[in-house]
């Protein structure tokens, strides 16, 4: 595992299925780098987590009925870990969701957010 990769829950622990309970949630709105090297300062050091992109069309559709749209699979990062390489991850999967399911870049709308869903991971 690096700090300078993308390193998926699966590459370190082979399942199909994974249930994390506890889960703390982060809201991205710009998806930028500055974003993603604040959400990664506020983690714990030398501890691991597991996260989940969902891409959410619109904030005021935020509930338990909303429409949201899960990014990848699960991923491990630390507070050490790269956050242009994250943000650039981000916006891959998002502009790859734009074009597998054929939406309109105005899905990008100002309230588009995505909601990062995370928690801590013993892996060793």
């Amino acid at each position: 595992m690096s700090i300078n990769n993308i390193t998926y829950l699966h590459d370190i622990i082979p399942s199909e299925m994974f249930i994390f309970t506890k889960n703390q949630i982060e809201v991205l709105d710009k998806f930028d780098w500055l974003e993603v090297r604040h959400f990664l300062n506020t983690l714990e050091s030398n501890t691991f987590y597991v996260i989940t992109f969902e891409f959410i069309p619109s904030m005021i559709m935020r509930d338990e009925h909303g429409p949201f749209l899960l990014l990848d699979k699960p991923i491990i990062i630390t507070k050490n870990s790269n956050h242009y390489m994250i943000s650039k991850y981000l916006r891959e999967r998002i502009e790859i969701m734009i074009d597998t399911y054929y939406l309109d870049d105005s899905i990008l709308q100002a309230d588009a957010s995505v909601i990062v869903k995370y928690s801590k991971i013993n892996l060793f």
